[in-house]
């Protein structure tokens, strides 16, 4: 679910008229593709998505992670994960990761950018 009408349609139809937008949402279209992953991108208004707006603004939240049970049944059911794409040193559930910013631990800086041969060699973990 999303708050933004113009990330939705973007989403929903997979263009736009900004040549770097249109880059981008080419390699998202390759994921979903190869990946056989269903996209359904729902608008939801920002008044009826409080708490996920509360949770988005507390400090810290870029350190959220999953309840690490619910990796457990996701490692149990797709697993093993071997590198978690989109994480810190702090909130990540496999021991290799990607981050969005220079960390020492990490394999590489802003999982996007990662060749898609790294993609594929890898079972990826994405929250």
């Amino acid at each position: 679910h999303e708050d933004n009408q113009a990330v939705v349609a973007v989403l929903t139809h997979l263009t736009s008229r900004s040549p770097e937008m249109m880059e981008e949402l080419r390699k998202l279209w390759w994921l979903i593709d190869t990946n056989d992953i269903t996209l359904r991108p729902r608008y939801i208004r920002s008044a009826a998505n409080v708490w996920a707006d509360a949770l988005s603004r507390q400090t810290g939240a870029e350190e959220a992670r999953l309840d690490p049970r619910a990796f457990d049944v996701a490692q149990r059911r797709w697993g093993p994960h071997t590198v978690d794409r989109f994480a810190t040193s702090v909130n990540r559930l496999v021991d290799r990761f990607n981050s969005g910013h220079a960390e020492p631990l990490s394999e590489g800086l802003d999982a996007l950018a990662q060749s898609d041969r790294l993609w594929r060699a890898e079972n990826n973990w994405v929250h």
